[in-house]
């Protein structure tokens, strides 16, 4: 006897959803065959059952297409060309775009940039079960078989549903947006290699779905799909899904961090005449993504300054915190967002090694925050849960205590992540690819601002290495670059690593959005002349979240961009 269970699956339409705190909806689905799955992004939530009839047993073939590289919004993107064998599994194909021609005043019919088609109506009505007028896909624009999907909808004012949603006013009805993200969600199942039946697939729930703002006739609804959570045994799944239209969420009204994508975040900035809550970038795109075959030094990193001084940081010392903050998010959420450089203040404090924001050499109770050691758990926690990053810290360096630093290292486990210093460039030079670093799990640059310690250590004294300028208010006038005063100009060659600074003197919350948006492009620009020519490689600031748009995170992004397409 079968049995019918239900499932769930959680969406986000982070596009359509108003403010909401819990900004998921569920989608159900349920079907009579079992499956065999693969992992799998997709807009929906199925299960099967046991069923007799193979899907797609008279299908006809599709026909492998090679898609339109998707060269305007990423020229090193991969695109899949799609088909069907003569045993019924779909195969991929990947063409990579190469280099790409930038032409002046193109006119805008040709600038729009395509869609590939790797799946057309044709096919579409091949595997769905959906007609006129109820069948809510185009095209699928990108496909992963038994992983992911990307469909399009062209709302057109011939749609069926306008004439009574609503005759003065077209608006597309929210319950059909998500049910065209369930027919997206069907194309990723109802194949082969899932085993989906046609005859017995429906959507057969929803859940906590709330609507941002109307779709209305002319625009296009691009939808993603993503699976969150299989169930085997029961062919139950749980995904999610997005859901745009003119892309994404950057700028758009919020209340809440929950009702904007991932890697934005919902802020306003009164420093720079913004009053309206609005959804902002925080997370860079990862420059190893693009590839690891460059050398370390040809990358940016996203890095924070006094990383650990936390606002709402509780007192650990059983004394009121007092000392200046210079952060919002813990170093493990730093990283979650793409965090890659760490600036941490040590010193000896209570027969132990604590994170301190102090002066004079000396850590007071008032001005401490918590031991290092903890701090570099969490950063040995990310390293071993992301096996391809590469985390940098500079310490600034008031541990006086006979081998202080190798100590908390080691209590620590991160030395066996350690980059030695044997392997640093001395003059200049490149220093090793990225994929060389990562091979050794060789993931932990470290760096410290005591020169000693490089003898006594092993520990790099930072300016052996980097050209840093200067910190502070004197760091941050329009047009200048100058180096900080243990640093060698920023014009020396004979230093591989670029650090910029970009934070004032006293860290201010209200402020820092403002310094985090225009006039830090505009210092990465007036850097990158000082330094002959180099991009920054580390972007330091203050609350690295907060900008009246893409902030650090951008300014980030452009610099790798500058460097590897140099």
């Amino acid at each position: 006897m079968l049995r019918s269970p239900i499932s769930i699956c959680h969406f986000r339409d982070p596009s359509l959803l108003v403010p909401s705190a819990s900004p998921r909806s569920s989608l159900l689905f349920h079907s009579t065959r079992s499956l065999s799955w693969y992992p799998m992004e997709a807009s929906v939530m199925a299960r099967f059952h046991a069923h007799s009839q193979p899907l797609f047993s008279s299908s006809p073939a599709l026909r492998a297409r090679s898609a339109p590289p998707l060269s305007i919004s990423n020229p090193r993107r991969s695109t899949l060309a799609l088909g069907l064998d003569i045993k019924n599994r779909f195969v991929t194909r990947c063409s990579v775009d190469g280099a790409v021609k930038v032409e002046a005043e193109v006119p805008v019919e040709k600038s729009f940039p395509p869609f590939p088609t790797v799946m057309d109506i044709n096919q579409i009505r091949n595997i769905l079960p959906h007609r006129f007028p109820f069948l809510l896909v185009d095209r699928v624009i990108e496909y992963t078989p038994g992983v992911t999907a990307v469909g399009i909808k062209n709302v057109t004012i011939n749609d069926n549903f306008f004439p009574g949603h609503f005759p003065e006013r077209p608006i597309m009805p929210g319950v059909l947006m998500v049910e065209a993200m369930a027919q997206v969600g069907g194309l990723v199942m109802l194949q082969p290699e899932v085993g989906g039946s046609q005859e017995n697939f429906f959507f057969a729930g929803i859940d906590k779905v709330r609507f941002r703002k109307p779709v209305i006739a002319g625009d296009t609804l691009i939808m993603r799909m993503t699976l969150t959570k299989l169930q085997k045994r029961f062919g139950i799944a749980k995904m999610e899904g997005k859901a745009y239209v003119g892309g994404n969420l950057l700028g758009e009204t919020c209340l809440f961090n929950s009702d904007c994508d991932p890697g934005l975040h919902c802020q306003t900035c009164w420093a720079n005449g913004q009053y309206r809550l609005r959804c902002t970038r925080i997370t860079p795109k990862s420059p190893i993504a693009e590839g690891v075959g460059l050398p370390f030094n040809k990358y940016a990193w996203l890095t924070t300054h006094n990383s650990f001084a936390l606002l709402g940081a509780p007192p650990l010392t059983g004394k009121l915190n007092v000392a200046e903050k210079n952060q919002q998010d813990s170093v493990t959420e730093q990283l979650e967002h793409g965090v890659r450089g760490l600036m941490l203040d040590m010193y000896d404090y209570d027969s132990d090694i604590w994170l301190c924001h102090s002066y004079g050499g000396k850590c007071f109770d008032t001005l401490a925050f918590q031991p290092a050691v903890d701090v570099l758990g969490e950063i040995r926690d990310f390293l071993e849960a992301n096996p391809s990053e590469i985390i940098t810290i500079f310490i600034e360096d008031y541990v006086s205590s006979p081998m202080g630093l190798t100590k908390v290292f080691n209590a620590s486990g991160l030395l066996k992540y350690w980059f030695p210093v044997s392997s640093m460039p001395k003059n200049g030079e490149d220093w090793p690819l990225v994929s060389e670093m990562i091979t050794p799990n060789q993931r932990l640059v470290v760096f410290t601002s005591e020169k000693t310690k490089e003898a006594s250590e092993g520990i790099a004294y930072q300016w052996n290495y980097v050209v840093e300028n200067q910190y502070g208010d004197e760091g941050m006038e329009d047009g200048s670059c100058p180096n900080r005063a243990e640093s060698l100009p920023m014009q020396t060659t004979s230093r591989s690593l670029v650090l910029m600074n970009h934070f004032p003197t006293i860290p201010s919350y209200l402020t820092s959005c403002k310094h985090n948006s225009g006039p830090l492009e505009s210092m990465l620009n007036t850097c990158y002349s000082a330094s002959a020519n180099r991009w920054a490689n580390y972007i330091a600031v203050d609350y690295y979240r907060r900008s009246d748009g893409g902030g650090a995170a951008q300014v980030t992004d452009l610099a790798n961009d500058r460097m590897l397409s140099s």
